[in-house]
Protein backbone atom coordinates (compact mmCIF):
# COMPACT_ATOMS: atom_id res chain seq x y z
CA UNK A 1 0.00 0.00 0.00
CA UNK A 2 0.93 3.33 -0.78
CA UNK A 3 -0.05 6.56 1.04
CA UNK A 4 -0.61 9.75 -0.74
CA UNK A 5 -0.66 13.01 1.23
CA UNK A 6 -3.73 14.74 0.51
CA UNK A 7 -5.10 12.04 -2.06
CA UNK A 8 -8.72 10.84 -1.37
CA UNK A 9 -8.52 7.96 -3.37
CA UNK A 10 -11.73 9.24 -5.63
CA UNK A 11 -10.56 9.79 -9.93
CA UNK A 12 -12.56 10.04 -12.51
CA UNK A 13 -13.60 6.77 -14.48
CA UNK A 14 -14.51 6.59 -18.13
CA UNK A 15 -17.26 3.75 -18.83
CA UNK A 16 -17.09 1.38 -21.53
CA UNK A 17 -19.34 1.73 -24.79
CA UNK A 18 -21.17 -0.89 -23.23
CA UNK A 19 -20.23 -1.11 -19.54
CA UNK A 20 -23.42 -2.93 -17.99
CA UNK A 21 -25.74 -1.12 -14.98
CA UNK A 22 -23.62 1.27 -12.94
CA UNK A 23 -24.41 2.48 -9.96
CA UNK A 24 -23.29 3.64 -7.17
CA UNK A 25 -21.22 1.12 -5.21
CA UNK A 26 -21.07 -1.18 -8.53
CA UNK A 27 -17.56 -2.83 -8.57
CA UNK A 28 -15.77 -1.93 -11.74
CA UNK A 29 -13.30 -4.44 -13.83
CA UNK A 30 -11.17 -3.25 -16.83
CA UNK A 31 -12.36 -3.52 -19.73
CA UNK A 32 -9.82 -4.58 -22.61
CA UNK A 33 -9.80 -1.08 -23.67
CA UNK A 34 -8.64 0.37 -20.97
CA UNK A 35 -12.41 1.77 -19.82
CA UNK A 36 -14.35 0.28 -17.38
CA UNK A 37 -17.25 -2.03 -17.05
CA UNK A 38 -19.82 -3.07 -13.92
CA UNK A 39 -18.13 -6.01 -12.45
CA UNK A 40 -20.35 -9.25 -13.92
CA UNK A 41 -19.55 -11.92 -10.85
CA UNK A 42 -18.74 -14.18 -13.99
CA UNK A 43 -15.36 -13.51 -15.19
CA UNK A 44 -11.71 -13.15 -14.29
CA UNK A 45 -11.65 -9.64 -15.09
CA UNK A 46 -9.67 -7.04 -12.53
CA UNK A 47 -11.77 -5.23 -10.08
CA UNK A 48 -10.26 -1.85 -8.98
CA UNK A 49 -12.58 0.75 -8.49
CA UNK A 50 -15.96 1.25 -6.89
CA UNK A 51 -18.42 3.65 -8.78
CA UNK A 52 -20.03 6.27 -6.37
CA UNK A 53 -22.61 7.69 -8.98
CA UNK A 54 -24.46 6.14 -11.55
CA UNK A 55 -23.51 6.43 -15.51
CA UNK A 56 -23.97 5.24 -18.97
CA UNK A 57 -22.13 4.23 -21.79
CA UNK A 58 -18.91 6.43 -22.62
CA UNK A 59 -19.75 8.63 -19.43
CA UNK A 60 -17.41 9.82 -17.17
CA UNK A 61 -18.25 8.97 -13.24
CA UNK A 62 -16.11 9.61 -9.89
CA UNK A 63 -15.73 6.64 -8.61
CA UNK A 64 -13.30 5.06 -5.26
CA UNK A 65 -9.87 3.04 -6.13
CA UNK A 66 -9.83 0.02 -4.47
CA UNK A 67 -6.56 -2.51 -4.42
CA UNK A 68 -6.68 -4.41 -7.39
CA UNK A 69 -7.69 -7.74 -7.23
CA UNK A 70 -9.43 -10.78 -9.44
CA UNK A 71 -12.88 -11.91 -9.23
Amino acid sequence: AVALPGFSGLVKVKLNATPGTVNAFTKLEVAMDGTANAATGTSTHVIFAEALESGAANELIVARLLQPYAQ
